[in-house]
This record gives C-alpha cells, sequence and structure tokens, in this order.
C-alpha cells in the first residue's frame, strides 16, 4: 500500500498539524523526518522497520552511526543525515534548557539528571562540565570534549579557564562510558587528580567527577574517592 492510499487522518505530517507532535507514535514522527519509501513499501513501514531493528528503542536508534544508517533499504546520506541531526538537536535543546534554568546541583544524583538528556544514547565519549556558584546553582554547562571508542581527553588548564571566565566558583568533572560501566578506568582517577590539583592553585573547588551510563553513575565524591 502506498502512502496515498492512506486517509487523511493516517498520514504522519497531517496527523502533526491537526492533533500535535504528541499525538504520533515513534513511528509516525520517524516517517515525517523520512519523508518518502521506496517503491516496495511506504514510508511508514520503512520507519516501522527502522524502529523494529532498534528494537523500538530511540536510545538504540540514536547510536547508529552514518553507515549502519545506510544498511537500510531506501535510506541513503541525506535521510541518514536527518535522522542523525534531529537527535543532535534534541540533544543540544535539553543542554540549552537546562543551562538557562535555574538549576540546583547539590548532589551526583541531580548532577547525574542535569547530564543523562545530553548524554544518554551516545556511543562515544563526552566530557562535560558544571559550572556553579556558591550557592550550587548551575551558571553553566559545557561540553569540553569529544573522543572516540578510546576515551575523551580532559585538559584541566582550560576547564579551569572555562570556569574562572564564567565566575563560578565551583564545578563538576562528568564523562560517559558507552559500555554501560560506570566503574572509573587508572585515567579517569589520573585526570580527576590532576583536575583537583589545577582547581586549587586556581582557587576554585572540584565538587565532583560523575560518571554517566544511561541507567548508572560513579560519584567520585559519594565513593570518597582521595582525589575529591
Amino acid at each position: 500500500m502506498k502512502l496515498k492510499d492512506f486517509s487523511l487522518s493516517e498520514m504522519p505530517r497531517e496527523r502533526l498539524l491537526a492533533f500535535g507532535p504528541g499525538a504520533l507514535s515513534n513511528g509516525e514522527l520517524l516517517a515525517i523526518l523520512l519523508r518518502t519509501g521506496t517503491s516496495q513499501k511506504n514510508v511508514l513501514d520503512l520507519s516501522r522497520e527502522i524502529l523494529k531493528e532498534c528494537g523500538d528503542s530511540l536510545v538504540a536508534l540514536s547510536r547508529l552511526s552514518l553507515k549502519q544508517l545506510r544498511g537500510f533499504d531506501g535510506i541513503k546520506n541525506n535521510k541518514a543525515a536527518t535522522i542523525i541531526a534531529a537527535f543532535e538537536l534534541g540533544r543540544r535543546f535539553v543542554g540549552e534548557s537546562a543551562a538557562r534554568d535555574e538549576v540546583v546541583v547539590c548532589s551526583a544524583e541531580s548532577a547525574y539528571k542535569t547530564l543523562i538528556p545530553v548524554m544518554k544514547g551516545l556511543g562515544h565519549e563526552e566530557a562535560w562540565v558544571i559550572l556553579l556558584d556558591r550557592g550550587l546553582k548551575m551558571l553553566d554547562m559545557q561540553a569540553i570534549g569529544v573522543g572516540s571508542g578510546g576515551g575523551v581527553s580532559i585538559e584541566p588548564g582550560e576547564v579551569a579557564k572555562k570556569a574562572i571566565e564564567a565566575g563560578a566558583n565551583g564545578l563538576i568533572l562528568a564523562h560517559n562510558h558507552p559500555s554501560g560501566n560506570p566503574t572509573p578506568s587508572k585515567s579517569d582517577i589520573k585526570v580527576t587528580s590532576d583536575m583537583k590539583s589545577c582547581c586549587n592553585v586556581c582557587g576554585l573547588t572540584l565538587l565532583d567527577h560523575v560518571i554517566v551510563c544511561d541507567n548508572s553513575y560513579f560519584s567520585f565524591s559519594e565513593e570518597k574517592i582521595t582525589q575529591i
């Protein structure tokens, strides 16, 4: 069945305009991004096929590379790029919204909840810093490094510079582990120690280093690691 054979109420774009995006399923929203299907299947069937291959998980879909997306029949560079861009815009939107709200980050749990929207589903490591005033109100949240399967590089001096420029009193360092295991590595422990020393020299307070996974986290502060 071709998309034109569907009734108006079943067409994703028309349903969105009539009822709002909240009324649409994940498959329908994906269909709007893809716009067209193939000669063998309409765009809704294609969208549902892609989601099924991802276990109906948007997190799994967000982790697909350009090459993996192109592995689906009917998906070439333009459509793959649209999907990747949509997820990236979502992450940036959440990060920007969180940074502008009056958020108090007073624990590892609150740091995790602030960070997970921009880190969830990432297939590579990223490092972020939460900059705080004396009352633990968040002044800003910034990405400070993007890595690959081999980890992410964090430069304590550059992080301290960002904190000073923002007028911060304290900071929380964070990075993710795409593996799902939040246990710190030897390099994680070393960079925490280096960051602590740098903060001491610059008159800043390193409040924590949080390792973020999709469903868990590790807090250097809570676990009383000596560097914090």
